[in-house]
């Protein structure tokens, strides 16, 4: 595992106050993501805080133009 891999302390942190009503549900190299309780889906930054994750999701009239 190389030093980009290792979650910080910060991250670590924040993981070990995550409220009940959040849950970790992956981790890779830019950090743990964690979904809300309405569902919402967040990073870890490396500085400890909750940052809304957008995923890119392409339109199926793109698709199949």
């Amino acid at each position: 595992m190389s030093d980009t891999d290792r979650l910080t302390h910060e991250q670590l942190r924040c993981l070990e106050q995550l409220p009940d009503d959040h849950e970790i549900v992956s981790t890779d190299n830019r950090g743990p993501i964690v979904r809300g309780p309405r569902g919402q889906w967040l990073r870890v930054t490396r500085g400890g805080h909750l940052a809304p994750t957008v995923a890119s999701v392409r339109s199926y009239l793109l698709v199949n133009a």
